[in-house]
């Protein structure tokens, strides 16, 4: 008798070497959890950037339009660049209150430091989170304000060249401060005060243009006087040019112009620039 098992048709689905055809629904199925999971996966981006977004909104300075560096809270409230908000005081009359410059009501003065921002906004920018310019200028601006508490700190210390740096970014505008004439002479006079010769000669010549201090020619030839004996090739070079044309209160002295143009180039501090230096040259051919 004939066996009706081997003899029942085996379906071609389960044939050794073929392969079982998947059914539509389960295909789709498929491909249907898959788009729903790059969907959600999309969606859940799009939301992380938009919070990133936001946080680099909220953690930027109302005043500057910059990502904090010294964030602090003030009185109104608002959270602002510790310098920003700072200058803004400075602008307002005299006194503990002043107007918010975000919602110009009456403020306090008070700030108080907003650490946990700072540090929010340091992890952003270490992480990638930040667009690649705001991230350098942040960076920019974090080595400024780095470099000017090292400044301060040396300068408070005794040291009269950190003093002298303090001046000239002051008198420049660089590492981040703003130009103030008043403290760049502030420090200029200190360092002077502890022998620095090109911050003795910068303050000769601010005492000679008023720049921060009241104008007196007679105390800034004192100070370069000063400085030329410290060594400032500037200060040689100021004498020389006054003794050649009769300025700052000499008459003209060929033989002393000369004196300090020579001195000039014998100065260990070399803090002039080539167009003083080419006068010099210049004079002491014609004049050897």
């Amino acid at each position: 008798m004939r066996d009706k098992r081997r003899s029942a048709k085996v379906p071609e689905t389960f044939g050794t070497g073929t392969k079982r055809a998947a059914s539509p629904a389960a295909t789709g199925g498929t491909e249907t959890r898959a788009s729903k999971q790059a969907k959600t996966s999309e969606e859940e981006l799009a939301k992380g950037m938009k919070l990133i977004e936001w946080l680099e909104d909220e953690w930027t300075c109302p005043i500057t339009y910059a990502l904090f560096v010294d964030p602090v809270e003030a009185e109104d409230g608002k959270v602002y660049e510790r310098a920003a908000i700072e200058e803004h005081f400075a602008t307002q009359p005299e006194g503990l209150t002043c107007l918010s410059p975000v919602k110009r009501t009456v403020m306090g003065k008070r700030l108080l430091p907003a650490t946990w921002i700072a540090e929010a906004v340091t992890k952003m920018v270490e992480t990638g989170l930040v667009d690649a310019e705001s991230a350098a200028a942040w960076r920019r601006s974090k080595l400024d304000m780095v470099q000017v508490a090292a400044l301060k700190a040396k300068a408070e210390a005794g040291d009269a060249h950190a003093m002298g740096r303090l001046g000239f970014s002051y008198r420049d505008g660089t590492r981040g401060l703003k130009r103030d004439a008043k403290e760049a002479f502030k420090w200029f006079k200190k360092a002077a005060d502890h022998y620095d010769p090109p911050a003795a000669t910068s303050c000769g010549v601010a005492y000679i243009n008023g720049s921060g201090v009241a104008r007196n020619h007679t105390r800034g030839i004192a100070m370069i006087s000063r400085a030329a004996a410290f060594g400032s090739e500037h200060a040689c070079s100021v004498l020389g040019w006054a003794n050649e044309c009769g300025h700052h209160g000499f008459d003209k002295d060929p033989e002393e112009a000369t004196l300090w143009y020579k001195k000039m180039q014998a100065c260990a501090c070399k803090d002039s620039v080539d167009v003083y230096r080419e006068r010099a040259a210049k004079w002491l051919s014609e004049h050897p």
